[in-house]
């Protein structure tokens, strides 16, 4: 019973930061309500309160959450063999710009 409350809560948090992160592609930082990241996650703004304090709170965790799969992307970039700017290329960053990619697909189908 524990293990289904707990996958349970995951899944909510899941769905609320993926949320977000599409709302802040979308509308930018300032412009994304609660209601619009309530909307999107398809869950009341009591629950979103009951699991993080504010907006800022939920953005702090999406960018700990996107540092964390790029991080291991990294890792496993560099466990393989080729140059550096060759695994880079091959992730999409040797521009810079993956990580943005990095957040619209860093949890594609989960």
């Amino acid at each position: 019973m524990q293990e289904k409350i707990l996958d349970r809560d995951a899944a909510r948090r899941r769905a609320i930061l993926d949320a977000a992160r599409d709302c802040i592609l979308k509308f930018g930082y300032a412009k994304s309500s609660l209601e619009d990241i309530a909307k999107q996650a398809a869950v009341s703004r009591p629950l979103i309160y009951r699991k993080f304090k504010s907006k800022e709170e939920i953005f702090g965790a999406l960018l700990e959450d996107l540092f964390e799969t790029q991080y291991r992307a990294a890792e496993h970039a560099l466990a393989k063999p080729g140059s550096g700017r060759e695994k880079g290329a091959n992730r999409g960053c040797s521009d810079g710009h993956g990580i943005l990619w990095g957040m619209q697909s860093s949890h594609a189908g989960h």
